[in-house]
């Protein structure tokens, strides 16, 4: 079957309804382009979303184009296989922000201007991990047999790295873990975010001003040891 329009407009498929050739319907251009509701795709396939996909599994093997939502382009995918009744996954643009997800559940977002989250549609950094249920906020790190797992922090132009612990949004109760280029020394600073409680390097190591305790909790003085104490001079 060979369909031919005319040389400047190239095949349009439309329905009995459109009598009067408005309905965009596909369009195969002079540019072998094919457009699916554009009269004028410019991609060798463009489709232009208007139908809102149902969240609800269909039970088939498919792939679908469409909306989420109004102005929310989506490309969904679905199952057969019924082992999850909320079984079909979704890629969808809001507003410029990607989400990848399933029905009911929202499990990564990537914001405009570049932030990533898991768990959370609001990431404040450029990766942020949330546990929105009941439970731990967990990151797995797992080698093979054959490697060590590892995390490694990168600096530019010798800057200093840190690690924080923040009790919820307050920005007050910051704790952190520093490793300090100038001083070529580990800082952790459990009380505030300022002030160094416990600091080493490679010629020294000291505590600021708490008490120590080896063998015992609660320290009552600078040092207190429970059991013996060796001293030697080489």
């Amino acid at each position: 079957i060979v369909l031919r329009g005319a040389s400047s407009h190239g095949v349009r498929i439309m329905s009995n309804s459109a009598a009067d050739n408005s309905e965009t319907g596909i369009t195969l251009d002079t540019s072998y382009n094919v457009g699916i509701g554009t009269t004028s795709p410019d991609a060798n396939l463009e489709v232009v979303a208007s139908t809102v996909i149902p969240n609800a599994s269909d039970g088939v093997n498919s792939i679908l184009m469409g909306l989420s939502g109004s102005n929310r382009t989506a490309l969904q995918f679905d199952t057969a296989d019924t082992t999850h009744t909320n079984r079909k996954w979704g890629l969808t643009n809001i507003a410029g922000d990607f989400y990848v997800g399933r029905t009911g559940l929202n499990v990564m977002t990537m914001k405009n201007d570049g932030n990533v989250g898991i768990g959370t549609d609001d990431p404040d950094t450029k990766l942020h991990v949330k546990n929105e249920s009941a439970g731990d906020a967990m990151l797995t790190i797992q080698a093979t047999s054959a490697g060590d797992p590892g995390i490694t922090m990168v600096s530019i132009n010798d800057r200093t790295g840190n690690i924080f612990y923040r009790d919820g949004a307050a920005s007050s109760t910051f704790r952190k873990f520093t490793y300090d280029h100038a001083d070529q020394a580990f800082k952790m600073c459990a009380h505030n975010q300022t002030s160094t409680d416990f600091y080493v390097s490679e010629t020294q190591a000291y505590f600021a001003g708490q008490n120590v305790g080896i063998g015992v909790t609660g320290p009552q003085s600078k040092l207190q040891v429970d059991g013996g104490i060796q001293m030697a001079d080489d």
